[in-house]
Parts: structure tokens; C-alpha cells; sequence
């Protein structure tokens, strides 16, 4: 069904009040899929954390030049990794970020307490995002 996860840093995976983000990323690797990070902290933090857990993709919006809530971002990451839109899922926990990623075909996944309506699901726990990417289409 997915091919790559798009994963958010601060709010998602960091900071890592309960230690499962290692844990949590090594799980969608087992699944064969590709880990793109899409984020707004600053590159130091961001390299250190993605190195930390492996993760090799990594977008730092500021050096693009381009906000994640641009669709064209979304656009240049399908492109850039030879992937379909449909082949991509979306974890952020800002609904902004979504409806960019929403309009250029990206599956979404919400992850917070609130509604977000440009989340095809709302999730509030990292297992519950496991789950989604283990169920078969």
C-alpha cells in the first residue's frame, strides 16, 4: 500500500518524552518503508536527531526555501524520491501541514487530541500509526 512515510520531527518523534521513537522508526523500517523527514527545526537539531535514529531522508524546510504548508514541498519530495503521491502517507501534528500535503495526493495522518478535517485519520498514539501502516488495502 505505502511505499514512504513523511515524518515530522518536533511534536512526533521529538522530543522523546517516552523513548519509543528509536523503537517507533525501526517498526516502519521492518515494513520495507522508506522514513522522509519534513521539518522546521533548525539543521543541527534535525541532523542530530535523524542521525541518531538512522533516518537518511531529511527536508529542512528553511534551506528549501519552502513551508510546509506548500503543496509544492510535498510535490518536490514524490519527485525527488521517484515515488506516487499515493504511495505516500503523512504523519504531522499540525493540520496546516496536512492540507498542503492533502492537495498533492499525500495520505494523512493526524496526530494529536483535536479534529483536524484534512486528516484522513486521527491518530494520538505512534502504535495507532503502526497500525495504519500494517493494515492491507
Amino acid at each position: 500500500m505505502f511505499s514512504a512515510v513523511l515524518l515530522d520531527l518536533y511534536g512526533v518523534i521529538y522530543p522523546d518524552a517516552q523513548n519509543q521513537s528509536a523503537a517507533f522508526v525501526a517498526k516502519i523500517k521492518e515494513l520495507g518503508l522508506q522514513i522522509i523527514v519534513v521539518t522546521n527545526l533548525n539543521a543541527d537539531l534535525a541532523r542530530q536527531i535523524c542521525d541518531q535514529l538512522s533516518i537518511q531522508h531529511v527536508y529542512l524546510c528553511q534551506q528549501l526555501g519552502l513551508a510546509k504548508t506548500d503543496p509544492e514541498l510535498y510535490e518536490q519530495i514524490i519527485h525527488d524520491h521517484e515515488l506516487t503521491a499515493s504511495e505516500v502517507v503523512m504523519l504531522d501534528d499540525t493540520c496546516a501541514n496536512l492540507q498542503a500535503a492533502g492537495e498533492s495526493g499525500v495520505k494523512t495522518v493526524y496526530f494529536g487530541a483535536d479534529d483536524c478535517p484534512f486528516a484522513g485519520r486521527v491518530i494520538n498514539s505512534l502504535d495507532d500509526f503502526l497500525l495504519i501502516l500494517s493494515e492491507k488495502p
